[in-house]
């Protein structure tokens, strides 16, 4: 493991963007005869590395299995200050219902109320986008996808 990490580290990945994930060591038996036997022991030693740019994580990944990786997992690829796109959202999100609400008056010839009766925040458990990896040759292409955020609300206008 230090020489994965010190192969991250002459990437130019920080030692604060690299972490312990796990560490455990469990004991392996096999068993004869109906007889438990000592085989030794497995040790697992995962570490979590945060990197802004990805357009590296293929070379990433290779480096680290070159140095001794040998499982990669979970890699999830993220959005900083989704909280600023998420607002965005939620006020495209209620001008949509706006504009929706002065169709349906303006259709049916009906004069409507210009404030909502009712504002609901809906909260979606939307599924965020992140990884597709395929290996190939040469370093290891990761595919960032698109990362979704939605708003979702429902409101009640008085006509």
């Amino acid at each position: 493991m230090n020489e994965v990490m010190q192969s991250l580290i002459a990437l130019g990945i920080p030692r604060e963007q690299i972490q312990t994930a796990n560490y455990t060591i469990t004991p392996q038996y096999n068993f004869e005869d109906g007889k438990q036997i000592f085989n030794g022991y497995e040790v697992v030693n995962a570490i979590s590395v945060n990197v802004s740019d990805t357009n590296d994580l293929g070379l990433i990944i290779d480096t680290a299995v070159e140095n001794g990786a040998n499982r990669i997992t979970n890699i999830q690829l993220k959005m900083d200050h989704t909280d600023a796109y998420y607002q965005q959202a939620l006020s495209l999100a209620l001008q949509n219902a706006q504009l929706k609400a002065k169709t349906i008056a303006e259709t049916m010839h009906l004069p409507l109320q210009p404030l909502p009766v009712e504002i609901v925040e809906e909260q979606a458990n939307t599924p965020i986008l992140y990884r597709s990896m395929t290996v190939s040759s040469g370093i290891t292409p990761i595919e960032q996808g698109q990362i979704a955020i939605d708003a979702t609300v429902r409101v009640k206008f008085q006509y």
